[in-house]
Protein backbone atom coordinates (compact mmCIF):
# COMPACT_ATOMS: atom_id res chain seq x y z
CA UNK A 1 0.00 0.00 0.00
CA UNK A 2 1.34 3.40 -1.01
CA UNK A 3 0.52 6.87 0.27
CA UNK A 4 -0.12 9.51 -2.39
CA UNK A 5 -0.19 13.27 -1.89
CA UNK A 6 -2.28 14.68 -4.75
CA UNK A 7 -1.74 18.42 -5.26
CA UNK A 8 -4.20 20.29 -7.46
CA UNK A 9 -3.34 22.98 -9.98
CA UNK A 10 -4.23 26.63 -10.31
CA UNK A 11 -7.76 27.92 -9.73
CA UNK A 12 -9.06 24.50 -8.69
CA UNK A 13 -9.27 22.50 -5.49
CA UNK A 14 -8.87 19.04 -4.00
CA UNK A 15 -12.16 18.01 -5.66
CA UNK A 16 -10.41 17.41 -9.00
CA UNK A 17 -8.63 14.45 -7.36
CA UNK A 18 -11.61 12.82 -5.63
CA UNK A 19 -12.24 10.15 -8.28
CA UNK A 20 -8.52 9.42 -8.60
CA UNK A 21 -8.25 9.00 -4.83
CA UNK A 22 -11.26 6.64 -4.82
CA UNK A 23 -9.74 4.51 -7.58
CA UNK A 24 -6.41 4.41 -5.78
CA UNK A 25 -8.16 3.37 -2.57
CA UNK A 26 -9.85 0.52 -4.44
CA UNK A 27 -6.33 -0.72 -5.20
CA UNK A 28 -5.28 -0.38 -1.56
CA UNK A 29 -3.55 3.01 -1.74
CA UNK A 30 -4.27 5.99 0.51
CA UNK A 31 -4.29 9.63 -0.55
CA UNK A 32 -3.97 13.11 0.97
CA UNK A 33 -5.59 15.92 -1.04
CA UNK A 34 -4.32 19.30 0.23
CA UNK A 35 -6.01 22.54 -0.75
CA UNK A 36 -3.88 25.54 -1.66
CA UNK A 37 -4.91 28.56 0.46
CA UNK A 38 -7.70 30.31 -1.42
CA UNK A 39 -8.86 27.09 -3.11
CA UNK A 40 -11.14 24.17 -2.37
CA UNK A 41 -12.35 24.18 1.22
CA UNK A 42 -10.19 27.30 1.79
CA UNK A 43 -11.51 29.29 -1.15
CA UNK A 44 -13.11 32.05 0.91
CA UNK A 45 -9.90 32.95 2.75
CA UNK A 46 -8.21 36.23 1.95
CA UNK A 47 -4.74 35.10 0.89
CA UNK A 48 -3.78 38.10 -1.23
CA UNK A 49 -0.76 38.97 0.92
CA UNK A 50 0.35 35.40 1.68
CA UNK A 51 4.02 34.77 0.72
CA UNK A 52 4.86 31.75 -1.44
CA UNK A 53 6.93 30.17 1.35
CA UNK A 54 3.88 30.35 3.63
CA UNK A 55 1.82 28.42 1.08
CA UNK A 56 4.42 25.65 1.06
CA UNK A 57 4.69 25.68 4.87
CA UNK A 58 0.91 25.34 5.27
CA UNK A 59 0.71 22.41 2.86
CA UNK A 60 3.68 20.69 4.52
CA UNK A 61 2.04 21.11 7.93
CA UNK A 62 -1.19 19.57 6.63
CA UNK A 63 0.66 16.57 5.26
CA UNK A 64 2.49 16.18 8.58
CA UNK A 65 -0.79 16.38 10.49
CA UNK A 66 -2.57 13.88 8.24
CA UNK A 67 0.26 11.32 8.39
CA UNK A 68 2.53 12.24 11.34
CA UNK A 69 4.88 9.28 10.99
CA UNK A 70 4.62 8.41 7.32
CA UNK A 71 7.62 8.50 5.03
CA UNK A 72 8.06 7.45 1.44
CA UNK A 73 4.92 9.06 0.03
CA UNK A 74 4.47 9.63 -3.69
CA UNK A 75 3.99 13.36 -4.31
CA UNK A 76 1.91 14.26 -7.37
CA UNK A 77 1.48 17.79 -8.71
CA UNK A 78 -0.83 18.81 -11.53
CA UNK A 79 -0.27 21.85 -13.74
CA UNK A 80 0.82 24.81 -11.57
CA UNK A 81 0.86 22.39 -8.63
CA UNK A 82 4.17 21.14 -10.01
CA UNK A 83 5.87 24.31 -8.75
CA UNK A 84 4.50 23.59 -5.28
CA UNK A 85 5.60 19.97 -5.10
CA UNK A 86 9.08 21.06 -6.15
CA UNK A 87 9.19 23.26 -3.04
CA UNK A 88 7.51 20.64 -0.83
CA UNK A 89 10.23 18.19 -1.83
CA UNK A 90 12.82 20.71 -0.63
CA UNK A 91 10.95 21.39 2.61
CA UNK A 92 10.29 17.73 3.53
CA UNK A 93 12.73 15.58 1.51
CA UNK A 94 12.44 12.70 3.99
CA UNK A 95 8.70 12.48 3.36
CA UNK A 96 8.70 11.61 -0.34
CA UNK A 97 10.14 8.73 -2.32
CA UNK A 98 8.91 9.71 -5.78
CA UNK A 99 7.72 12.92 -7.44
CA UNK A 100 5.15 12.89 -10.25
CA UNK A 101 4.57 15.96 -12.41
CA UNK A 102 1.30 15.77 -14.35
CA UNK A 103 1.25 18.28 -17.22
CA UNK A 104 3.17 20.70 -14.96
CA UNK A 105 4.71 23.98 -16.02
CA UNK A 106 8.19 25.03 -14.88
CA UNK A 107 9.02 28.71 -15.49
CA UNK A 108 12.65 29.66 -15.95
CA UNK A 109 14.39 31.81 -13.37
CA UNK A 110 13.15 35.39 -13.53
CA UNK A 111 9.84 34.57 -15.25
CA UNK A 112 6.40 34.34 -13.66
CA UNK A 113 3.93 31.63 -14.58
CA UNK A 114 1.59 34.06 -16.42
CA UNK A 115 4.56 35.54 -18.32
CA UNK A 116 5.65 32.06 -19.40
CA UNK A 117 2.19 31.37 -20.83
CA UNK A 118 1.69 34.82 -22.34
CA UNK A 119 -1.51 36.47 -23.52
CA UNK A 120 -1.14 36.12 -27.29
CA UNK A 121 -1.97 33.28 -29.70
CA UNK A 122 0.44 30.35 -29.80
CA UNK A 123 3.42 31.01 -32.07
CA UNK A 124 3.42 34.78 -31.47
CA UNK A 125 6.57 34.52 -29.32
CA UNK A 126 8.82 31.42 -29.23
CA UNK A 127 9.69 32.18 -25.59
CA UNK A 128 6.02 32.04 -24.56
CA UNK A 129 3.72 29.04 -24.64
CA UNK A 130 0.89 31.12 -26.04
CA UNK A 131 -2.84 30.43 -26.09
CA UNK A 132 -4.70 28.06 -28.45
CA UNK A 133 -6.99 30.88 -29.61
CA UNK A 134 -6.61 34.65 -29.76
CA UNK A 135 -8.05 36.04 -26.49
CA UNK A 136 -8.70 39.37 -28.24
CA UNK A 137 -11.28 37.76 -30.52
CA UNK A 138 -12.42 34.74 -28.48
CA UNK A 139 -15.08 34.64 -25.78
CA UNK A 140 -13.52 33.94 -22.38
CA UNK A 141 -15.66 30.87 -21.73
CA UNK A 142 -14.92 29.48 -25.19
CA UNK A 143 -11.21 29.90 -24.50
CA UNK A 144 -11.51 28.12 -21.14
CA UNK A 145 -13.50 25.35 -22.80
CA UNK A 146 -10.85 24.58 -25.40
CA UNK A 147 -8.03 24.89 -22.86
CA UNK A 148 -9.46 22.81 -20.02
CA UNK A 149 -12.26 20.72 -21.52
CA UNK A 150 -11.25 19.69 -25.04
CA UNK A 151 -11.55 15.97 -24.16
CA UNK A 152 -14.22 16.32 -21.47
CA UNK A 153 -17.69 14.81 -21.69
CA UNK A 154 -20.11 17.55 -22.75
CA UNK A 155 -22.54 16.60 -19.99
CA UNK A 156 -19.88 17.14 -17.32
CA UNK A 157 -18.66 20.54 -18.50
CA UNK A 158 -21.30 22.62 -16.65
CA UNK A 159 -20.41 20.80 -13.43
CA UNK A 160 -16.72 21.39 -14.03
CA UNK A 161 -17.15 25.12 -14.63
CA UNK A 162 -19.50 25.49 -11.66
CA UNK A 163 -17.06 23.74 -9.33
CA UNK A 164 -14.15 25.81 -10.67
CA UNK A 165 -15.63 29.14 -9.54
CA UNK A 166 -14.14 30.99 -6.60
CA UNK A 167 -10.78 29.20 -6.40
CA UNK A 168 -7.82 31.60 -6.45
CA UNK A 169 -4.22 30.94 -5.57
CA UNK A 170 -2.44 33.62 -3.50
CA UNK A 171 -0.99 36.36 -5.68
CA UNK A 172 2.53 35.28 -4.66
CA UNK A 173 2.14 32.10 -6.72
CA UNK A 174 1.44 34.18 -9.83
CA UNK A 175 4.17 36.72 -9.10
CA UNK A 176 7.00 34.38 -8.09
CA UNK A 177 10.15 34.62 -10.22
CA UNK A 178 12.77 32.92 -8.05
CA UNK A 179 12.46 29.29 -9.14
CA UNK A 180 14.78 26.46 -8.13
CA UNK A 181 14.90 22.97 -9.58
CA UNK A 182 18.45 21.68 -9.06
CA UNK A 183 17.53 19.92 -5.80
CA UNK A 184 15.06 17.75 -7.73
CA UNK A 185 17.93 15.86 -9.34
CA UNK A 186 18.21 13.88 -6.09
CA UNK A 187 14.62 12.55 -6.33
CA UNK A 188 13.24 9.67 -8.38
CA UNK A 189 10.65 11.37 -10.54
CA UNK A 190 8.25 10.92 -13.45
CA UNK A 191 6.68 13.46 -15.77
CA UNK A 192 3.31 12.41 -17.18
CA UNK A 193 2.74 14.03 -20.57
CA UNK A 194 -0.89 14.74 -21.48
CA UNK A 195 -0.91 14.24 -25.24
CA UNK A 196 -4.12 16.21 -25.94
CA UNK A 197 -3.22 19.13 -23.67
CA UNK A 198 -4.35 22.44 -25.19
CA UNK A 199 -2.65 24.52 -22.50
CA UNK A 200 0.82 22.99 -22.47
CA UNK A 201 1.78 21.51 -25.86
CA UNK A 202 3.69 18.23 -25.73
CA UNK A 203 6.98 19.84 -26.77
CA UNK A 204 6.73 22.24 -23.84
CA UNK A 205 5.84 19.45 -21.43
CA UNK A 206 8.97 17.57 -22.47
CA UNK A 207 10.98 20.74 -21.89
CA UNK A 208 9.49 21.01 -18.41
CA UNK A 209 10.28 17.36 -17.69
CA UNK A 210 13.96 18.15 -18.24
CA UNK A 211 13.73 21.30 -16.15
CA UNK A 212 12.22 19.29 -13.27
CA UNK A 213 15.06 16.74 -13.65
CA UNK A 214 12.55 13.93 -14.22
CA UNK A 215 14.19 10.54 -14.57
CA UNK A 216 11.42 9.15 -16.76
CA UNK A 217 8.38 10.23 -18.73
CA UNK A 218 5.05 8.53 -19.30
CA UNK A 219 2.21 9.50 -21.61
CA UNK A 220 -1.55 9.57 -21.32
CA UNK A 221 -4.03 10.22 -24.12
CA UNK A 222 -5.80 13.06 -22.34
CA UNK A 223 -6.21 16.80 -22.18
CA UNK A 224 -4.99 18.99 -19.36
CA UNK A 225 -7.52 17.64 -16.82
CA UNK A 226 -6.46 14.00 -17.10
CA UNK A 227 -7.64 13.16 -13.58
CA UNK A 228 -11.18 14.09 -14.63
CA UNK A 229 -11.25 12.75 -18.19
CA UNK A 230 -9.01 9.67 -17.99
CA UNK A 231 -8.89 8.73 -14.27
CA UNK A 232 -8.55 4.99 -14.85
CA UNK A 233 -5.59 5.39 -17.19
CA UNK A 234 -3.98 7.87 -14.81
CA UNK A 235 -4.40 5.53 -11.85
CA UNK A 236 -2.81 2.73 -13.90
CA UNK A 237 0.28 4.94 -14.28
CA UNK A 238 0.32 5.96 -10.63
CA UNK A 239 -0.12 2.38 -9.42
CA UNK A 240 2.76 1.29 -11.63
CA UNK A 241 4.96 3.97 -10.07
CA UNK A 242 3.93 2.78 -6.61
CA UNK A 243 4.81 -0.80 -7.48
CA UNK A 244 8.23 0.02 -8.91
Amino acid sequence: MALFVLQHGGSQGHWVWEETAALLLARGHRSILPDVPGCGAKRWRDCAAMPFDAIVAELAAEIDAAEPHAAGAILVGHSQGGTLIAELAAARPERFRHLVFLASGAPVQGTTMPEMIGDKPRGHDPERIGLPLDPATTDRMALRDIMFCNDMDEAFKPTYFARSRGHRWPAAAQEKRDWRYDHLAAFPSTYIVCEQDNILPVEWQLRFAERFHCKQTARIDAGHQAMLTQPDALVDLLAAIAAA
